[in-house]
């Protein structure tokens, strides 16, 4: 009876445990993933955040350069600036055995924030501005480098 108990209160934690972990800011508006690609188009008053939901690293790989690659470890939150068309990114998850491209829908939340970007010393061109472990630290990283987020709505 004790394992049934077991059990039960695995299969009720697990699902909370899969939602948990893609729970955005309400600041940051869910951008929805259909394809293997992520693609990105640009807009110069938003900022793009992704998520790595996994317990492996996944690298971020534009398929036209590679100074738009990024590594986002498990957990933790990446920030693109994309004022200029973009393209797309491949996924690619790293783990002890190896490297192996995956879709980006199943190992990334992605959200997207209205931003104004700092006005001085500041070039508008596609990089990457933020990689950090919390939400909070990369929005506050990011305020004291000039951006200013708009206010959440609702």
């Amino acid at each position: 009876m004790q394992v049934f108990y077991i059990i039960l209160f695995a299969i009720c934690l697990f699902p909370w445990r899969l939602s948990a972990n893609e729970v955005l800011p309400k600041s940051c508006h869910s951008v929805p993933l259909k394809e293997t690609l992520l693609r990105l188009s640009a807009d110069k008053r938003h900022l793009i955040f992704f998520h790595n939901l996994t317990d492996h690293d996944v690298w971020l790989a534009n398929l036209k350069s590679q100074a738009w690659t990024t590594h986002i470890a498990p957990g933790d939150w990446a920030g693109f600036y994309a004022p200029k068309k973009v393209g797309y990114f491949k996924c690619v998850e790293t783990k002890p055995r190896g490297e192996q491209q995956v879709s980006c829908k199943d190992v990334l939340a992605v959200c997207t924030t209205e931003v104004h970007r700092p006005k001085q010393n500041f070039k508008p061109m596609n990089q990457w501005v933020a990689n950090f472990p919390a939400w909070e630290e990369a929005k506050g990283f990011l305020e004291r480098k000039g951006w200013q987020f708009e206010k959440a709505r609702g």
